[in-house]
């Protein structure tokens, strides 16, 4: 009796508590909804809020209009969420009305303080009333924004920026009316009516360039943004004069600038036709005498190269200490020769690793693509602080402005970064009800060999924190360590650094870790060895190749876990991801990426398959060496084989400043081979936590529609991955942002299994096992770092009886069950 009472109480708390909850939540959107819905009530007669700016034209090929709105004077205000008007309603409701407050303040002092002279009455009066003013104007400045009002003469300076805008795209003849819409509650909508005409377009080019740089500029002609018969438009015309400039930069003409550059536009002749005529001006020289006079522009040569590793630590640079290094260049006798600048006769870097950086050489023609190579290159070693290449014309090229050739001294100043680094983090993570806390120290050595490289060593341990109704567990926890030794360079045998092309900016690191699991029903001990290569390509393509993988798994279960898996009938396929093995093989992965916009990435990785072709080569020799799971084992350890194809993609819907809308796609298939039947564990895709789909813990999702009825805690993980992600981002408060997201996805095994029941993939049902939540989200943006939380909810579960959870919400218990809270550091893609 007493027990069924206290079951229905907490039934009732629970109701409550949910019923407290949604009222809060009412609460604020009311509040929010009915503050911006009336704005302007607080406004003049004649007054009108501005509400929006809307831009008709009747011309069906004028498709970008963002710019030219954004042109339009006066801007109607932000709008919270795009929908609510919230921070005009904080800031009017924050005037006060139009009848003093001073004489309420004083009836109210007079009542309360009436035994007092009138001064002090007034005095303390009008010192609440400076209080109140201040407390307003606070609240006004910071949550609150000035209504935007409507001004006629702003419009005619809008019309004025909409014809100018129109010409610049070739509508010479376009017209530009308005009409001002009032709506209810003062508030006006302005419409900007655009008649644009019939374009005018570009019948003939012509070129006015001198000798010598005409030639370069009539071989790209076919690749100009303006061409015969194009509409005419600034915008292509600007794009053409930079493409003109960048050309003949890379060509040698150092002092070249698109101000060289101009257009002639004539527009007698009939109909919608004008011709276009490129001028390039030649430079103006100032002789001895002070008289200016008309030359050529002319290609600049590298006369010498000096390089300064330790710049600004010496004022003086006469007492510096000269080096002079020469290198054989692709195996021939042309030598280029540097010049290398030290403050104390004991280097700290070799000469070797700081002339390989260099993207040109002495003798070369100047090149601005060479130079920002080479500037990027000192960058990516990771050793300076400040990076400066300098260019200045030697004194007898100056006085030689005739001929065509000129000559550069180059300087590359190079300033070091502190040798050495200490860092030390602190880690918090809340994942389905998991709480876990944590730290890392690393410490980074650079120029460690005195060529650049970087060693870096860094230790983790992570304790985890389960709380259940019965019990708190605080045993579970990983603690690990990883060595790394980083050259930016290639270390390939047998081959000189110097005849690798400088296009590259390669790298070869190698890192050495371990690590340490202990989990409720097993512990893991995780060994790695990598040997690796990178090299990028024009910084949007990045490749790395993995040459040697090698990964040691040693596993020590747990007698309850070899219990559950005798207990429910698991097969020797589930068991294999749990036992010892080793990995070894390579992988090679691209990437791809345009800066805020896109990034996608494709990884493959192939292991143990030469190993076990070794192996059957000499089978009769090594026959002995299997295991009771008929595998090939190395020191009683079997080796894993198999290979798998992972991709990824995200792209960014850049919308207005700061406001995004950001598409995720991840797809991973594996294949066991040879060797193996399963995949290993660390090669399985698994999905959940603060980075996928946030409405499960970490490896609690899938596979298929398997419904877990075992309790055993086994990690989920499959052989087939599919997950999509889209979340809207938007800024509420300086640095306080929101997130609106859904995730949709699983995993799934390649092959049926009796211990996992609809867990295979299968064409006919895989679409109904896709799991969905949704969720909200505050992310903390400090530039140097991201702090985000995120609230996720179940939609769609496939591992439980009633899949769509929303049928199953009968009481806040249920509900509860299928929320998260995720604390997450930065973006989670």
């Amino acid at each position: 009796m007493y027990m069924h009472q206290e079951k229905q109480l907490k039934n009732i708390k629970g109701t409550f508590s949910l019923f407290c909850l949604l009222l809060i939540c009412f609460s604020f959107v009311f509040s929010s909804v009915f503050t911006s819905c009336t704005p302007e009530r607080k406004l003049k007669e004649m007054e009108y809020l501005l509400v929006k700016n809307k831009l008709i034209t009747d011309s069906k090929d004028i498709l970008e209009t963002s710019d030219m709105e954004y042109a339009i004077r006066p801007r109607p205000n932000k709008r919270t969420f795009g929908l609510f008007l919230w921070k005009v309603g904080t800031y009017q409701a924050m005037i006060p009305k139009e009848k003093p407050r001073y004489d309420r303040f004083q009836r109210n002092m007079r009542n309360t303080l009436g035994k007092y002279p009138v001064l002090l009455d007034t005095l303390c009066s009008d010192y609440y009333a400076q209080q109140l003013d201040q407390f307003r104007l606070w609240i006004q400045n910071t949550f609150g924004e000035a209504p935007v009002l409507l001004d006629t003469s702003l419009i005619e300076y809008s019309l004025a920026q909409l014809t100018l805008m129109m010409n610049n795209r070739g509508y010479f003849d376009a017209k530009v009316d308005y009409k001002v819409k009032i709506k209810r509650q003062q508030r006006a909508v302005i419409k900007y009516l655009i008649t644009a005409g019939k374009p005018y377009r570009i019948k003939h080019i012509s070129y006015q360039v001198s000798d010598p740089i005409a030639k370069y500029v009539y071989q790209d002609t076919a690749r100009y943004s303006v061409q015969s018969g194009s509409v005419f438009s600034v915008k292509n015309i600007e794009a053409q004069r930079d493409r003109i400039t960048e050309l003949l930069l890379n060509r040698g003409y150092y002092n070249f600038s698109k101000h060289y550059i101009r257009y002639e536009v004539d527009t007698n002749m009939e109909g919608e036709w004008i011709d276009l005529r490129i001028v390039i001006a030649d430079p103006i020289y100032r002789t001895d005498d002070s008289t200016m006079v008309e030359g050529k522009h002319r290609c600049f040569i590298i006369n010498s190269i000096r390089v300064y590793p330790d710049y600004g630590q010496w004022d003086d640079f006469s007492y510096r200490d000269s080096l002079h290094y020469t290198e054989i260049v692709k195996k021939r006798q042309d030598t280029n020769t540097y010049i290398f600048c030290y403050s104390s006769p004991h280097p700290d870097y070799r000469p070797f690793a700081l002339v390989y950086p260099v993207s040109f050489a002495q003798g070369d023609v100047y090149s601005n693509r060479a130079s920002r190579s080479t500037y990027d290159r000192y960058a990516s070693m990771r050793n300076f602080d400040f990076i400066k290449i300098a260019y200045t014309e030697t004194d007898e090229s100056k006085q030689n402005f005739r001929q065509d050739t000129g000559y550069l001294d180059c300087q590359i100043q190079l300033t070091k970064t502190k040798k050495q680094s200490f860092n030390i983090d602190l880690q918090g993570k809340n994942t389905g009800g998991i709480f876990g806390v944590g730290g890392g120290f690393s410490f980074t050595n650079r120029n460690i060999f005195k060529a650049a490289e970087v060693l870096s060593i860094s230790l983790k341990y992570t304790q985890e924190l389960r709380v259940d109704s019965s019990s708190v567990n605080f045993q579970n926890f990983e603690l690990g360590g990883t060595v790394m030794l980083e050259f930016p360079r290639f270390l390939f045998p047998f081959v000189k650094q110097r005849n690798i092309p400088k296009a590259f900016r390669p790298k070869t690191w190698m890192s050495l870790g371990a690590s340490y699991l202990k989990q409720d029903l097993y512990e893991r001990f995780l060994t790695n060895f990598t040997f690796s290569y990178e090299w990028r390509y024009r910084n949007r393509i990045k490749h790395t190749l993995s040459a040697l993988d090698f990964n040691l798994v040693k596993m020590y279960r747990d007698s309850l876990f070899d219990a559950n898996i005798a207990r429910y009938g698991f097969s020797k396929r589930v068991l294999e991801k749990y036992k010892d093995h080793f990995l070894l093989g390579s992988n090679y992965k691209i990437t791809i990426q345009d800066a805020y916009r896109y990034v996608f990435w494709v990884r493959f990785d192939l292991y143990g398959n030469l190993l076990y072709g070794a192996m059957e080569a000499f089978k009769s020799q090594t026959e002995k060496y299997k295991n009771e799971y008929n595998q090939y084992s190395i020191w009683k350890i079997p080796f894993a084989s198999g290979l798998s194809l992972e991709m990824d993609f995200v792209y960014n819907f850049l919308q207005k400043k700061k406001r995004s809308l950001v598409y995720h796609l991840t797809l991973g298939i594996g294949m066991s081979t040879m060797n193996s039947s399963v995949l290993p564990f660390e090669k399985s895709f698994y999905l959940g936590g603060s980075n996928s789909m946030r409405g499960w813990r970490l490896r609690s999702l899938g596979p298929g529609s398997y419904i877990d009825t075992t309790n055993s805690y086994l990690e989920r993980v499959g052989d087939i991955k599919f997950e999509t992600n889209l979340e809207y981002r938007v800024p509420i408060y300086k640095a306080l942002h929101l997130g609106l997201f859904l995730d949709a996805g699983n995993i799934w095994m390649f092959k049926k299994s009796d211990a996992l029941p609809n867990s295979e993939f299968a064409f006919n049902r895989f679409f109904k096992e896709i799991a969905l939540d949704a969720g909200i989200g505050f992310r903390l943006d400090l530039s140097f770092f991201i702090i985000r939380l995120d609230y996720a909810l179940k939609i769609h579960d496939p591992g439980q009886q009633y899949p769509w959870r929303i049928s199953t919400w009968n009481s806040y218990k249920s509900f509860r069950a299928d929320r998260s809270f995720v604390l997450g550091i930065g973006y989670p893609f």
